[in-house]
């Protein structure tokens, strides 16, 4: 069935749009469809847009039925003008900004975390995905309902993105239209969508408006993000021709920073009258300021009142009342945000209003300009003159900021301002700009050329000799049209099927002039990096490990994403790579930056390392088999001397010619590769199985850092199963635990879960019933065991926060009895810590919980094993720069105060107050041994 309509949907973070035109029409206009939604209690009413607001009522919120819709079941929840205004009154249970949230990868965005910072146990959690899913399901249905024979996912659909979004936030938007019921449809950047509702407008004249060759600024500040694009008018022969040349980097910047940093000025001036702000209290005031702000901005009044709930008993009424100006605003907008800066202004580290609000990771640099300078500066454009400029996004309502921009733009170009294109309704520029792409896809309209905003590489590298620079194989080139494929026969590579093998992505949205296959070398700073790809190409029926020569595809596809293919020279074996949506990067991932001269081991002094690994524990190889003879079984390994596995740490630091401290990352993952092949031979004596334990834990601690770790860590994880196959040896139930403890950092949260099921029981009197009279590593753990299980469970980051905060519990409960291990505060440090080392942000405990902690700590005039208590304390009160996970600055006082004479005081002090990132010294310390050579934890609040 042929599509009746080109619709267009703009899933914005603060409201969502929809327009369409009716293609058997005769003339093909396009309408802004208004959208139904309830606006009160058992009331539908509609309106322009949908506010993407998300409420999740609880059972008592409202009346049964009061949440019906027309098309639909009564659900315990409501998206649009009702969500935003029950969200108000209870902001615990409201999800806004879920678009931000495609973007963050410090988070699971496809686990429950929204709303981020619910404290109340009945309140239901959805993901980012879902709650985008929401609205978009919400709009399907609406349009279904109005359109009973022509259903929105026949149509021509466009759905619009950021144009800074990268690969996996635009795969997600994919993912959460389909888990609405959209499969087909197009994506197109938001500034390009605008720019197309300009050209519907003036379809007929656009080139006498433009008047000649131009180049086009769009600037585009919504509610969440940031986006700048080039589009240039060009002559070819006597015809103009139109082509977005380029597009900004990713910037969390926009007109939720506004909201954030005047509740932020407002909180100030409340002062002790509020207190330190719960997250209730906390959004509620952000909530008010969005709609003071646009109230004073727009024009209404001179000044509004922000009402919030005051506490004690001395508050009149209950609540408390601060008055915002006009003049509040416009300074803080225009001057906080829009500046007057210097072309050569540049964004600056370390600074920005709103940052790290709700957990997202907002643009450290407010200042707008300063962002578009640089955009500017990286594709040699200026604006002024015979250019031109549009401006799009809500942010840009109020006249006053268009002309501050406007103002900017004409000092930079030495007095001579851009023309200013009309912008069409800013609210619905995008979804009606979408919906014109729409028929412009069909032939018709005026098209802008546009292809692949960004070139995208494979890394080869890094340059010899020249470490801030990357060897890249040119996959798309900026420029390259949609649904255009590239076969890359040459270069010819080599991989290794049926083994893991990691892919590294690059994007640059400067580089340009390069053709599919070229190999070159960027600079770091040019680059974006994606996520890693990491797969297995299975080859052949037996599934044994073996090179093959390959070669790469790549297609940017029609809906605007990338596929690249992985092909074999003969066979005709093709792999698809794609990114693994559902797991989140490490937040503390590790880099291989910043760590200092690292050991040059020559592949001779590798090759003989791993010969003194093979003379311990051999692989196992299949025996042939005569043809027809059925499949003979592995023969038994061939057990060594105690002596020989004895003397493997030195036979190794004698092969390589250095501590074993020194071995660089690559190297000793290197090493433990040949380690597992050989892992059958561990059963061979006791005295194997001890050796192999503990020289697989040190060669792969921390369980995380080089880019097939997963893949390591999950073949290992099948030794849970296993258990210790020599129990009666206190050596080998040692080194198994210590093994855990080493590597279980790197475990996903199915295997953290399922170790926490083999410990718990040992150490939660809760669980103690579950507990087994044996373990899989014999009976009943001796107690050097149980402090081992402390720290193996303590580096379980990926744990729910409750099984942390239950863990938590009692540990405090051990500190008070004066009976606490070591090893319990070392966990208890992990286990609270406001910034995870290899841990989603979603699984952090929650902070009143770990002020509750801390205050039972505080409460003991002496601590048992007071260096360590104070170390624990550091990282469970230590400043993120994160309401949500920072702790009140009255309790980090305190604690600053209790450990002023202990060792370290000084650099406690600054933790528990400013926001640092954490040394070499304490990254060791919190992985409990020495980091391998080159490997750099990269902190969040670094």
């Amino acid at each position: 069935m042929s599509a009746r309509y080109a619709v267009g949907i703009d899933l914005g973070t603060t409201n969502a749009a929809i327009a369409a035109i009716d293609l058997q029409a005769r003339r093909r206009a396009i309408t802004s469809l208004p959208v139904p939604q309830l606006v009160a209690e058992g009331r539908i009413g509609e309106r322009p847009t949908l506010p993407s607001a998300l409420y999740l009522a609880g059972t008592h919120d409202v009346p049964a039925g009061a949440l019906a819709l027309p098309w639909g079941e009564d659900r315990r929840e409501v998206v649009g003008e009702l969500a935003r205004v029950e969200g108000a009154r209870v902001p615990g249970r409201l999800v806004t900004s879920a678009k931000s949230w495609l973007t963050h990868g410090g988070v699971d965005r496809t686990a429950k975390i929204l709303p981020w910072g619910a404290s109340d146990d009945d309140v239901p959690r959805v993901s980012p995905v879902a709650a985008s899913a929401r609205f978009l399901a919400h709009l399907r249905a609406a349009w279904d309902a109005a359109h009973p024979d022509a259903p929105l996912a026949e149509q021509e659909l466009v759905l619009t993105v950021p144009a800074s979004f990268d690969e996996v936030a635009r795969e997600l938007t994919v993912a959460a239209a389909a888990e609405a019921g959209l499969t087909a449809l197009t994506l197109l950047e938001e500034p390009q969508a605008a720019f197309y509702a300009w050209l519907a407008a003036h379809e007929r004249d656009w080139e006498h408006a433009l008047g000649g060759e131009k180049r086009i600024l769009v600037v585009d500040v919504g509610g969440g993000t940031t986006d700048f694009t080039l589009i240039e008018a060009r002559l070819g022969g006597a015809t103009l021709a139109l082509e977005r040349v380029a597009v900004g980097d990713h910037l969390l910047l926009g007109g939720d920073n506004m909201d954030i940093a005047l509740a932020r000025r407002v909180e100030a001036r409340l002062g002790e009258r509020a207190g330190t702000l719960d997250s209730v209290r906390w959004q509620s005031l952000v909530m008010q300021c969005r709609v003071a702000k646009e109230t004073l901005l727009g024009g209404a009044g001179e000044t509004a009142s922000v009402q919030l709930a005051g506490r004690g008993r001395g508050v009149v009424g209950g609540t408390l009342s601060e008055t915002v100006t006009r003049t509040d605003v416009e300074e803080l907008v225009l001057e906080g945000f829009f500046p007057l800066v210097a072309a050569d202004a540049r964004p600056r580290a370390g600074r920005g209003a709103g940052l790290r609000e709700w957990g997202l990771p907002f643009a450290s640099e407010s200042e707008i300009p300063r962002h578009l300078a640089a955009f500017l500066e990286r594709h040699h454009a200026t604006i002024g003159g015979a250019n031109a400029v549009l401006y799009n996004g809500g942010v840009f309502t109020p006249a006053a900021l268009r002309e501050r921009v406007t103002a900017v733009l004409a000092a930079w170009a030495g007095g001579s301002a851009p023309a200013t294109l009309a912008s069409v309704d800013l609210d619905a520029a995008v979804a009606r700009g979408a919906a014109y792409y729409g028929l412009v896809r069909r032939g018709d309209g005026v098209r802008v050329s546009a292809g692949s905003a960004r070139a995208c590489y494979l890394g080869l590298g890094a340059v010899a000799d020249d470490g801030a620079r990357e060897r890249l194989l040119c996959l798309v080139p900026r420029g390259m049209e949609e649904d255009h494929a590239v076969v890359l026969r040459e270069p010819e590579f080599e991989v290794l099927a049926n083994a893991p093998v990691s892919f590294q992505l690059y994007t640059s949205s400067s580089r340009e002039h390069e053709t599919p296959g070229a190999i070159v070398d960027a600079a770091r700073d040019e680059l974006a990096s994606l996520p890693p790809i990491r797969t297995v190409l299975r080859h052949g029926k037996k599934l044994a490990a073996r090179t093959i020569p390959v070669h790469v595809e790549a297609r940017r596809t029609a809906l605007g994403t990338l596929e690249l293919w992985c092909a074999a020279k003969e066979g005709g074996h093709r792999w698809r790579l794609e990114f693994q949506l559902r797991d989140a990067p490490l937040l503390g991932d590790a880099a291989t930056e910043g760590a200092g001269a690292e050991l040059a081991v020559a592949p001779e002094q590798l090759a003989a390392a791993v010969a003194a690994i093979e003379s311990v524990f051999p692989p196992r190889a299949p025996p042939k088999t005569p043809a027809g003879a059925p499949a003979m079984r592995p023969a038994p390994p061939t057990p060594v001397g105690p002596d020989a596995a004895h003397a493997l740490p030195r036979a190794l630091e004698a092969a390589l010619g250095a501590g074993k401290d020194a071995w660089p990352l690559a190297v000793i993952r290197a090493l433990w590769d040949a380690l597992w092949a050989g892992a059958a031979a561990r059963t061979a004596t006791a005295a194997n199985e001890a050796r192999w334990l503990n020289v697989c834990g040190f060669l792969l601690r921390p369980g995380f850092g080089h880019e097939l770790d997963g893949w390591r860590i999950r073949q290992l994880s099948q030794l849970l199963s296993a258990g210790v196959q020599f129990p009666r040896a206190p050596q080998n139930r040692a080194e198994w635990w210590n093994l855990w403890k080493r590597i279980a950092g790197g475990l996903d949260r199915a295997h953290q879960l399922r170790l926490h099921g083999e410990v718990g029981p040992w150490l939660v009197p809760r669980l103690a019933r579950k507990a087994k009279v044996k373990t899989r590593v014999g009976g009943k753990p001796a107690s050097q065991e149980i402090r081992e299980m402390w720290q193996a469970i303590g580096a379980c980051e990926r744990l729910d926060a409750r099984l942390k905060a239950e863990l938590g519990e009692v540990i405090v409960a051990d500190v008070e009895r004066g009976k606490v291990t070591s090893q319990q505060l070392w966990a208890w440090s992990r286990l609270g810590a406001r910034e995870p080392i290899a841990g989603a942000l979603n699984c952090v405990v929650a902070a009143d919980v770990v002020s509750r902690w801390i205050e039972r700590a505080l409460a003991l005039r002496e601590w048992p094993l007071p260096e360590a208590v104070a170390f624990a304390l550091v990282q469970l009160a230590r400043v993120v720069d994160d309401r949500e996970r920072d702790l009140p600055a009255a309790l980090r006082d305190r604690v600053a105060a209790r450990l002023a004479d202990l060792p370290g005081g000084t650099r406690a002090a600054r933790m528990l107050h400013e926001p640092v990132p954490l040394d070499r010294a304490e990254e060791g310390r919190l992985l409990d041994e020495s980091l391998p050579a080159g490997l750099r934890v990269r902190a969040s609040v670094a």
